[in-house]
């Protein structure tokens, strides 16, 4: 039996955060017109636009869902070896 804790703890976080992510794009969707600007810090400003662009072409909503959760489930099969983490990493970079 392994001592090393499982990377199962992390779910609910991965949930939480997901789940705040998608609530907060409802809500820009809903309330901001198109390219309207919100300043949160000098730096940083939230800006509503869409990706027309080459990534997104012939991508279906349900595509898009598809290849996250499959994403999602090679980062859990793959467990705590490095080989995963990087693997976790590259599919995360690339969404």
């Amino acid at each position: 039996m392994s001592t090393r804790p499982s990377g199962w703890i992390w779910l609910p976080l991965t949930v939480a955060m997901i789940a705040i992510d998608q609530v907060t794009k409802l809500w820009i969707v809903h309330h901001f017109a198109l390219y309207e600007r919100f300043y949160v810090l000098p730096v940083l400003d939230i800006t509503l636009a869409y990706n027309k662009g080459a990534v997104a072409r012939g991508r279906s909503a349900y595509n898009t869902w598809t290849a996250t959760w499959s994403s999602a489930s090679a980062c859990f099969l793959q467990g705590d070896s490095n080989e995963g983490r990087e693997v976790c990493t590259l599919l995360a970079a690339s969404a």
